[in-house]
């Protein structure tokens, strides 16, 4: 099964898998109670604009061919 993106969604989702590993980056940096709650908050925002940003994925009537 073929999934159609347009080019600024391909360019969204590297941006999404950048600041993904820059969260996990920071999250292993600041390893303490305050960063941990800090970098949850940012993926559970992340992970909202994910869903969002799934929702706008289009796949075509001919996607079969």
């Amino acid at each position: 099964m073929k999934i159609f993106m347009p080019p600024p969604m391909k360019e969204m989702t590297k941006s999404i898998w950048l600041v993904v590993a820059l969260l996990w980056l920071s999250d292993a940096i600041l390893a303490t109670d305050t960063g941990t709650a800090v970098t949850g908050g940012l993926m559970a925002g992340l992970f909202f604009l994910l869903i969002k940003a799934v929702d706008w994925v289009t796949v075509p009537d001919d996607w079969w061919e």
